[in-house]
């Protein structure tokens, strides 16, 4: 940023001086911080310009989260299919924020710096470091003004800094730097971790695993190889620990297994589109699920296609770089897509590999007088490039209508006036994912399926619409009427319709009419 100013005279440094020195040293830090603050603001509807993050996903997250800080234990109380370190993760966004997502929004900063850090780490291996400062608006934007990243707060995301920083490690070895031990036990911590998220996302893993086996035999550390297999080792079972601690204290290893494992093995992936339409559709259809994320994550491909191809073509980079930054990527999305499954969020990981976009750009031979002239003016070009970013995030953004609108505004909150008299409630969402209400209200659900997950599993419907004839639960919240010949222990009492992402969706509200009478 700044260049220091040299202490000749053995004077004492002036205010001015320090602040130099600081910037000197400290001022990239500074940088990615800001861009950090502001992307995310912008882009996470977790942030406090957003009434609320509305997506059902996150709303299961942050309902068990505090359910398990409630005293139910996950899988055998309370269900879903995604793993226990997200669930804790949202636990203490709770305690945080008990109506909001702004505990969530914390914890998206904080992985957000990580991220940024580690791909201008990555830049710096293969540009200069002003390229790499001028850059990193465009690596934010890219990664995070776009439909993968969603409303915010996927698993996807709670993952994607620890593969950054693990890509970083690899791509530095290439460069001809040794691996640690400490960093084969680092990654191997953030293996683990990422198994106790969201396990189809270990295949990045599983590839920086398998090149660091063939890079150290090729380069006959055997000694170091096998020491440093120990430490991964050492280092993912560590991480398993509080996970295997917390389930079998509460005597649901069990639960464990069949709800996070099994069903999404043997399960999750059976309501897939391509179910019982032979062969060929069931080989094609994970490759068609690649080919649409690329539509979500355009932003982020506007860089790696052109990228890819500079990559392939360019001499400037090893075979061993080539065969690391490629293989890494294959196999990562050969995992994600090979069930046949593929949302939105599903591609955001691959943002990790947007920087060889910018290393492309950056060879272009005119590129380097325009950025040497941009960096000479940093400071307007820095200013004027983050609003502009900034404000290209919000126009793109499909949620844009719901920046500083009042909580007032959704019906999450609407609902959660009327309920507020019975503050104890016992809510489920009939037929449907987490709305919102549970949040809204800082009520904790009583039912263990209390929401519909996406999975075939009759037993869900089979346990809603046994609490709803038999008036279990003291408010019933849906996204259609309840059907006739089970409805009869409950009234209607508010409705309402709101726009969601890029649909009008409809909300209903029942109360249990007992209640209602209790309170007459």
């Amino acid at each position: 940023f700044c260049q220091g100013t040299a202490d000749e005279n053995g004077q004492t440094p002036s205010f001015k001086d320090k602040l130099l020195k600081f910037l000197n040293r400290y001022g990239h830090l500074l940088w990615i911080g800001g861009l950090v603050f502001v992307f995310l603001t912008v882009c996470s509807t977790c942030s406090f310009i957003y009434p609320m993050n509305e997506w059902v996903d996150s709303n299961v997250y942050f309902t068990i989260g505090k359910a398990m800080l409630g005293g139910k234990v996950l899988y055998r109380d309370i269900f879903d299919q995604k793993g226990p370190y997200l669930f804790m993760a949202h636990s203490f966004a709770y305690l945080i924020s008990h109506r909001s997502f702004i505990g969530v929004y914390l914890l998206e900063l904080a992985l957000a710096f990580v991220f940024a850090y580690a791909e201008y780490r990555i830049l710096l291996l293969y540009i200069e470091k002003k390229y790499a400062l001028i850059s990193m608006p465009v690596i934010m934007f890219a990664s995070y003004a776009t439909y993968a990243f969603v409303y915010g707060d996927s698993a996807e995301e709670f993952t994607l800094p620890f593969m950054a920083l693990s890509l970083f490690f690899l791509l530095e070895f290439t460069k001809g730097r040794k691996m640690s031990l400490l960093r084969y036990g680092v990654v191997g911590a953030f293996t683990s971790y990422t198994l106790w998220i969201k396990f189809t996302l270990c295949g990045f893993y599983f590839a920086w695993a398998l090149l660091m086996l063939i890079f150290e035999l090729k380069d006959k550390n055997y000694r170091h190889l096998l020491l440093g297999i120990a430490v991964f080792f050492a280092a993912f079972f560590a991480v398993c620990v509080p996970v295997l601690i917390y389930f079998g204290v509460n005597n649901a290893l069990g639960d464990l297994w069949e709800a996070y494992f099994y069903r999404n093995i043997f399960v999750y992936t059976s309501g897939t589109e391509g179910e019982n339409t032979g062969f060929a559709r069931k080989l094609f259809w994970p490759i068609w699920m690649y080919i649409r994320s690329i539509g979500y994550g355009y932003t982020f491909y506007i860089l790696i296609i052109p990228g890819f191809i500079f990559l392939a073509l360019s001499k400037e980079f090893t075979r061993r770089e080539k065969a690391a930054i490629f293989t890494a990527y294959a196999v990562m999305n050969f995992i994600i897509y090979v069930g046949g499954r593929g949302g939105k969020y599903y591609g955001l990981p691959v943002n990790i590999f947007s920087f060889i976009g910018i290393v492309a750009i950056s060879k272009v031979r005119f590129t380097a007088k325009a950025w040497n002239f941009l960096f000479k003016k940093f400071y307007v070009v820095a200013g004027v490039c983050t609003f502009l970013l900034a404000g290209l995030s919000i126009a793109i953004n499909p949620l844009r209508y719901m920046v500083f609108s009042k909580r007032s505004s959704r019906v999450q909150y609407r609902f959660a006036e009327i309920i507020k008299e019975y503050p104890s409630a016992n809510i489920i969402n009939y037929g449907a994912l987490d709305l919102g209400v549970h949040t809204a209200t800082d009520t904790f659900p009583e039912c263990k399926y209390y929401f519909k997950p996406n999975m075939a599993l009759p037993v869900v419907m089979e346990t809603q619409n046994e609490w709803v004839r038999e008036g279990k639960a003291d408010y019933v919240v849906a996204t259609a009427p309840l059907p006739e010949e089970i409805s009869g222990n409950y009234e209607l009492i508010a409705t309402g319709r709101q726009f969601a992402d890029s649909i009008y969706e409809d909300y209903y509200l029942y109360r249990l009419i007992t209640l209602t009478q209790a309170g007459n």
